[in-house]
């Protein structure tokens, strides 16, 4: 909130999602098992720490820079956590339900205003950080409550579409000496929208994209199937190469 109004500076805002970050592992507890076929492997509890603090800050502000279309944020990540809510409905997962139902409830309230051609309320700053932690917030505590299942794979592909294009355009501006600090418009959507497309269709691709891995996602976790690495493997590699191929399209 207080971003959208005064424009605090990039290095405060990451330092106060570094803390925030922080606390909210140390409440919940890291994830310290990885999944891998019939196996699972311990990790210390400082890889576990590192790992969890890193997930919620990424995906904090991986949603906040893919809020730059009307109705796209909305869109993919009221999708991402519903279907994280049926997942955890199948898994006992009381707290992560709770969250993604609350969170879920404030972005379908809100899409009658921004999922539009002309939109009559954005969701700013407060509104893409506030859905990224609290759906990063919601996995990480998933996790912890279906730790028999070691779900650790679950969250990542269900907002696959955003972090695909999030960081693979932040390793693309490092590789050409860009300063990440600076404003552009290099994200896929971005050079979409300038390519033509209308706010609402990029909305829509991207939506039938999330649900369709969400189907996936939803269909692996009810036969188990979401305890390979295959299973993270093979659709991250699948985005990346479209990834590639619609940014050389829209270059």
């Amino acid at each position: 909130f207080s971003d959208d109004i005064f424009d605090i500076s990039a290095k405060f805002k990451f330092l106060m999602l570094g803390i925030c970050a922080v606390v909210a592992v140390w409440v919940i507890g890291p994830v310290t098992q990885m999944p891998f076929g019939f196996s699972v492997y311990e990790l210390p509890y400082w890889a576990g720490f590192l790992g969890s603090f890193l997930w919620l800050f990424t995906v904090t502000n991986i949603i906040n820079f893919m809020d730059g279309s009307n109705g796209l944020m909305l869109t993919v990540m009221s999708i991402a956590t519903g279907a994280l809510a049926v997942i955890g409905l199948n898994t006992g997962g009381n707290e992560s339900i709770m969250l993604c139902l609350i969170l879920l409830a404030g972005m379908i309230g809100l899409m009658p205003y921004n999922v539009r051609p002309q939109a009559k309320i954005f969701t700013g700053d407060v509104g893409s950080l506030t859905v990224g932690f609290v759906f990063a917030v919601a996995v990480l505590w998933f996790c912890r409550e279906g730790a028999n299942s070691v779900p650790v794979y679950i969250g990542p592909l269900l907002i696959l579409p955003f972090l695909t294009d999030g960081l693979l355009t932040m390793l693309m501006r490092v590789r050409n000496g860009e300063r990440l600090m600076t404003a552009h418009k290099r994200h896929l959507y971005q050079r979409m929208i300038t390519a033509g497309f209308s706010h609402m269709n990029v909305a829509l691709i991207y939506s039938v994209i999330s649900l369709i891995i969400a189907v996936f996602v939803v269909w692996s976790a009810g036969r188990g199937v979401h305890q390979f690495i295959s299973f993270l493997i093979l659709p991250v590699l699948t985005a990346t190469l479209i990834w590639v191929w619609a940014g050389r399209k829209f270059s």
